[in-house]
């Protein structure tokens, strides 16, 4: 890669990154958390996404018949996106069933105390 061309990407960067540094951090708490993956996980297309994604990665990392093998650094960063998404996935997923099931002991204690 030419110097001119990497000094390009670096200013780039930079740029996005100051975009990045204003955004304020914001604390979740876990109950917050669990809800916002849980509403991710309801929606049909973050699901879709997700399924996508992975397709396309394992395709990326496979490569076409008679390409030139990606060089270990680009192998790597596809397995790490990879296993990104899918951590984000199966989060999503486990926060939706735990919600579920807390519904559910709620709703079955309060069918309870009504009836007693």
């Amino acid at each position: 890669m030419s110097y001119l061309k990497r000094m390009l990407i670096d200013i780039a960067i930079r740029i996005l990154e100051s975009d990045l540094v204003d955004v304020e951090k914001v604390s979740m708490t876990e109950l917050q958390r669990n809800g916002l993956l849980s509403q991710l996980w309801q929606n049909d297309a973050f699901r879709e996404y997700i399924g996508e994604r992975d397709k396309k990665i394992i395709y990326s990392i496979a490569g076409m018949a008679g390409t030139e093998p990606e060089p270990r650094s680009k192998t790597l960063m596809k397995h790490g996106q990879r296993v990104e998404i899918l951590i984000l996935g199966s989060r999503a997923k486990a926060a939706y069933l735990r919600l579920q099931k807390s519904f559910e002991a709620q709703r079955k204690s309060n069918s309870i105390s009504e009836k007693g």
